[in-house]
């Protein structure tokens, strides 16, 4: 094996960690038999699984001398299972004998000795064994052992590092806590110094007042001084914490930091044994092909490189079995006999991507169509309005095949769902590219680490909720009129698609709840793998970093939760679990949310926008056009009139201030007439005295918006509710 001596250094250092184990439990296995101990069977499969792990990696780094050991262990074990041989003091002992000669010999790889035993003799003696015939007592030999000289490496258990992880999230809940604390008490200084505002000129006016009590006087006279004190405490609190709140951050995060560090390790501990998993599978299925590994000296969390491993293997056995032809079908089309399958890694933006390319036949669109149209994954209407992405995305949904042939290698059809389920798992995602002909790749893009995490805090049926930010794909507000009926159920349209909208307080107790009735409500969209549902929420608080504490028995297997984490007073916030969510939203639950549903095919309302300042008008067209209205637009009050007397708005947004015609003057007229009257205005004005507005109620507009006080949302919730 041709491998950089950095990586290969890395690789022998992992494998020596890993030997220490596997060790250890044969060496506890052996000694269970010995002792006769309960259910052997288990502890022959225990002891034979961790002498083959040990062959394998040895074989991995290039230690043939260790594998080879291994490998009469596992003649052993498997003789001693089936009674072929006996469990005597005399096997036990050449087992554990060789347990400690492979020990040796990881020294001696290591530091580049010479072995100071008889490696041939014990190879032979351990053959004898497994055979059941005579072989020599084990006798003891003056051979080093002990750690290679300069190893400055320390093994910690991961187990170990999981508790000391734990901590440094209990110390992040309490920084959050003390953050949430923070915000209380900036609350309390900017309510003290509001009262000190008011306090003292009641004081002086209380002083004056000669009729007022003696008792009530002296109240507020001598109060004076107790206020500015409070104010004085409060902002000196409130500075003191936000410094401690800082130190304290840099802290947590700085022990975060470094744990991070720790968990790390260069991913071609996971990748490089993948070459040999291609090597035997091309020869298992009789095609050529090999596996180019690049950028794999990047280093990773731990647990996203044991979260990919599955998902990795997958993609292989799939572009082999699948993608990579034959070599006489390679030849026919001018290709090389030789596939080539490349795993590439590059860093990004905090995070990693991995891209999983074959130069195999690549995947045919339509026969992706044919088999999802086939096995009822997608409605006929539906596919024709995809484009050719969105088609070949088609493999990732559960059921997908575009092929019926069982085979040892990847199973019936493509089964990319579990790919992208275990992805989402470790908060990863997949796409995949491909070209007819020329090859497929699998864009796959996972985290550094996965200790931190955020959500998006919502209420829903008076209860708070913390859904995770990875599975948000959008936050809307909605109008009901947006809200349209498809197939007996309700659902919105984002970017021409229906969403299936579900209310989420419905959705997670079960009942049948009541049709909402807002004009305007806040929407969550939740994804996971192809699925979206919309969930109607009561409120959408903002987004915090979260530590997640997962559920104890018996809660643990609460369905739609996934744990739960705490504010800053104690309180209990779910953490919701995507993928049960959506299923459970889908498969249950009310499937009405708002009353007064619209048809999709229901003529949008359409709107006069009145404003001689040809950026306001821009800007209110884009805004109310962008909602689905239609929008006419006038630049002043005399042309307005003209158009609302030739045709059918339903509802006037109008400036004041305008040439010919006035915004007041234009809410008049149209007030005014008889057939007109009912016509809603909404007055959009930068005069923002009470007397202006007393001036709009009094020509009769629904509405008065100050501009400086302007903000979309306003606007939009305004033209909702008049219409």
């Amino acid at each position: 094996m041709d491998l950089h001596p950095d990586i290969l250094k890395e690789l022998v250092a992992v494998f020596r960690g890993e030997l220490d184990e596997r060790l250890a439990e044969i060496t506890e296995g052996l000694l269970v038999l010995e002792k006769g101990g309960d259910r052997p069977e288990e502890v022959f499969d225990a002891i034979f699984r961790a002498a083959h792990n040990i062959k394998g990696a040895a074989r991995g780094v290039g230690i043939t001398d260790i594998a080879e050991l291994s490998h009469g262990l596992e003649s052993i074990f498997s003789a001693l299972k089936r009674g072929e041989s006996s469990v005597s003091p005399e096997v036990i002992d050449l087992c554990l004998f060789t347990l400690d000669r492979m020990r040796d010999l990881m020294v001696v790889f290591a530091s580049e000795e010479e072995i100071q035993f008889d490696l041939d003799g014990l190879r032979d003696q351990l053959g004898r064994a497994a055979a059941g015939a005579p072989f020599s007592p084990v006798v003891r030999e003056d051979v080093p052992t002990g750690t290679a000289a300069g190893d400055e490496r320390l093994r910690v258990a991961t187990g170990k590092l999981d508790r000391l992880a734990a901590q440094a999230e209990e110390l992040q809940v309490s920084r959050l806590q003390g953050d949430d604390h923070l915000e209380v008490v900036r609350q309390l200084a900017s309510t003290v110094e509001q009262l000190v505002k008011v306090w003292g000129p009641a004081a002086r006016a209380v002083r004056s007042q000669a009729e007022l009590p003696s008792e009530v006087r002296s109240l507020f006279v001598e109060g004076t001084e107790s206020v500015s004190l409070l104010r004085d405490l409060s902002a000196r609190l409130h500075r003191e914490m936000r410094t401690t709140n800082s130190r304290l951050a840099a802290h947590v995060n700085g022990i975060q930091e470094e744990l991070r560090l720790m968990r790390l390790v260069p991913a071609s501990t996971v990748l490089r044994p993948l070459e040999r998993t291609v090597r035997d599978i091309v020869r298992q299925v009789g095609k050529r092909a090999h596996l180019v590994i690049d950028g794999d000296r990047i280093e990773m969390d731990r647990a996203v490189l044991d979260g990919l491993r599955d998902p990795l293997l997958h993609l292989l056995r799939n572009a082999i079995d699948h993608g990579i032809e034959s070599p006489e079908s390679r030849r026919a089309v001018g290709k090389t006999e030789e596939g080539q399958i490349v795993i590439r890694l590059v860093g990004e933006d905090g995070g990693i991507t991995l891209r999983v390319s074959d130069d195999g036949g690549g995947i045919d669109v339509e026969a992706v169509a044919r088999a999802a149209l086939m096995k009822g994954l997608v409605p006929e209407d539906e596919l024709v309005e995809m484009d050719e992405q969105e088609v070949l995305e088609l493999i990732f949904r559960p059921g997908f095949s575009s092929r019926d042939t069982v085979t040892d290698i990847s199973g019936r059809g493509v089964g990319l769902d579990v790919v992208r389920a275990n992805l989402q798992g470790i908060k990863g995602s997949v796409r995949v590219e491909s070209e007819l002909g020329r090859g497929t790749e699998f864009i796959l893009r996972v985290p550094l680490t996965l200790s931190s995490e955020h959500g998006l805090i919502v209420s829903a049926g008076e209860t708070m909720y913390a859904i995770p930010a990875t599975a948000v794909d959008r936050v809307l507000m909605v109008e009901r009129r947006e809200v349209v009926e498809v197939e007996a159920s309700q659902a919105i349209l984002v970017e021409g698609r229906p969403i299936p909208l579900r209310d989420l307080a419905v959705v997670l107790d079960g009942a049948s709840g009541q049709e909402a009735n807002e004009a305007l409500f806040s929407v969550v969209m939740v994804g996971s793998g192809w699925n979206l549902v919309a969930f109607r929420v009561d409120e959408v608080i903002g987004e915090r970093e979260i530590v997640i504490k997962g559920l104890r028995p018996p809660l643990a297997s609460v369905r739609n939760i996934t744990g739960g984490t705490l504010t800053g007073s104690g309180e209990v916030i779910l953490v919701l679990n995507p993928r049960e969510l959506i299923d459970s939203a889908l498969s249950r639950g009310s499937r009405r949310v708002v009353a007064g549903a619209t048809d999709a095919s229901a003529e949008p309302a359409h709107i006069l926008v009145v404003d001689d300042s040809i950026t306001t008008r821009t800007l209110e067209r884009s805004i109310l056009e962008n909602k689905g209205y239609r929008v006419t637009v006038a630049v002043n009050g005399k042309e307005a009139w003209d158009l609302v007397q030739a045709n059918e708005y339903d509802l006037v947004v109008s400036d004041i201030e305008m040439p010919l015609m006035t915004g007041l003057e234009l809410a008049e007229r149209i007030k005014s007439h008889a057939e007109l009257r009912r016509l809603p205005i909404i007055i959009v004005s930068s005069l923002a005295s009470e007397a202006h507005r007393q001036r709009g109620v009094e020509v009769g507009a629904d509405a008065y918006l100050v501009k400086s006080e302007f903000e979309t949302q306003s606007l939009l919730e305004l033209v909702g509710q008049l219409l």
